[in-house]
């Protein structure tokens, strides 16, 4: 008789797993089309093949999506999703909306691959005028003030290739969420990383309860608790001297030692110093192979938004801010550090470099006639970054700079005040099109 039911049970259970699995099967083919649908604006989505297997963990294979903000192609070799078994995996979606956060979820991300082609480094423009910030990263490096797509580029990365895993942890006992994870950027760096966000759970159970009201808000909301990042170079540091040591016109032996003097005479023009103990350990950090380590554990009483009017003192105090080079600890940074003066040191910068005004300085005017000239949508390839106006079949029309195209689509950037936006349309639904360019003359 329990020989019998043991049997039955065991039925049972293989059903139901069976059962389960190609729910979800079918559930993350729907999830993945339903995704591709709400991404459609602004990305373009494809796979190859997605799976669930009878441990609750997603597989999702030869990923490529183009992301028309940035200009970019994604290619990812394998992403892989999950939980801590397949029926929380099946009840995730529902948890979320219902405000009931998983114990536990895993993310991973193999072979992923983004090209630097010529529609990114015109997507990711540099700042008009470099900051303060900019100076410091790109001192010693001949007229170069701000380090960005371009500079990367022309150090001679052809690509960006990573890999890397997300895990996220719910610890009951403290309400908090725990994040940790690593990326490994081929030749360039690996970065592993911790954080914790404290007062979750209260601030979820108030929202339940509906005791809440603004003043409890403030004080209940999520808040980092801890970070660090640990960094280790794997190939940016010495193609970052090779590239500044020959606009610099200086040996690669005398880039570490000069970069580091000139960025104390940038911090000393606004009264601002490296200590005499950290001048050393900078010289360490960029140099190839260096480890760094980043820390935050903020007090109670710290404060976000007030970050820029603390000194370095309190700052440091309130912060919980710790820093190793190479597993040195750094007793000491700057001396009379204050944001509002390092803020000035790119106003300073920037006033040498403009040039005076030539007395009696005369222009030549030149008058051309621009309009919106209807133009076959074929031949809209010829016009990117063009201003245009498209008209979508039954549907609104789109004006604004022609940014991408592909066989399917086209891209176009539209500006307001509240931001940008990167509309993808199909070129099988353009109905017409016209382009901002110059009156032909009569």
């Amino acid at each position: 008789m329990m020989l019998r039911f043991l049997v039955k049970f065991l039925l049972f259970t293989i059903i139901l797993v069976v059962g389960a699995v190609l729910y979800s099967q079918w559930k993350l083919d729907k999830d993945l089309q339903r995704f591709a649908r709400q991404l459609s604006p602004v990305v373009e989505f494809d796979f190859e093949s997605a799976r669930v297997d009878y441990a609750g963990e997603v597989r999702i294979n030869s990923i490529k999506a183009f992301i028309a903000p940035l200009g970019a192609t994604l290619e990812i070799g394998e992403l892989s999703f999950s939980a801590d078994n397949l029926f929380q995996l099946i009840r995730l979606e529902s948890n979320l909306k219902n405000r009931v956060l998983p114990d536990r979820i895993r993310v991973s991300l193999k072979d992923a691959l983004v090209l630097i082609d010529a529609n990114l480094l015109r997507t990711l423009k540099p700042r008009s005028q470099a900051a303060s910030s900019d100076l410091l990263q790109s001192a010693f490096c001949g007229e170069v003030d701000q380090f960005g797509i371009k500079q990367i580029e022309a150090m001679g990365y052809n690509y960006f290739s990573f890999s890397g895993d997300a895990n996220y942890r719910l610890d009951k006992h403290s309400g908090s969420i725990v994040l940790t994870g690593r990326l490994d950027i081929e030749d360039f760096s690996k970065i592993d990383y911790q954080l914790s966000i404290g007062s979750v759970l209260l601030w979820l159970e108030s929202f339940e309860k509906k005791i809440i009201n603004e003043s409890d808000l403030e004080n209940m909301k999520p808040e980092l608790t801890f970070i660090e990042i640990k960094e280790q170079d794997q190939g940016y540091n010495l193609r970052k001297a090779e590239y500044c040591s020959i606009r610099q016109q200086v040996p690669l032996q005398d880039y570490y030692p000069g970069y580091v003097r000139q960025v104390d005479n940038l911090l000393q023009q606004v009264d601002i110093k490296l200590t005499e103990l950290f001048k050393p350990l900078l010289e360490q950090a960029i140099k190839p192979g260096s480890n760094t380590t980043w820390r935050f554990a903020p007090k109670p009483n710290f404060r976000y938004p007030g970050y820029k009017y603390y000194d370095y003192q309190e700052f440091v105090k309130l912060s919980g801010f710790n820093l190793r080079i190479n597993h040195s600890p750094v007793e000491a940074i700057l001396d009379n550090w204050n944001f509002s003066r390092f803020s000035k040191i790119a106003e300073i910068e920037a006033a040498k470099k403009t040039p005076p005004k030539k007395p009696g300085q005369l222009y030549r005017s030149v008058v051309v006639s621009q309009s919106f000239q209807s133009v076959k949508p074929e031949a809209l390839d010829n016009y990117l970054n063009y201003q245009v106006n498209i008209k979508r079949e039954g549907q609104r029309s789109y004006s604004g700079k022609l940014t991408h195209t592909t066989a399917k689509n086209i891209s176009v950037l539209q500006r307001s005040v509240q931001g940008e936006v990167t509309f993808m349309i199909p070129r099988s639904e353009i109905e017409s099109a016209e382009v901002y360019k110059e009156t032909p003359k009569k």
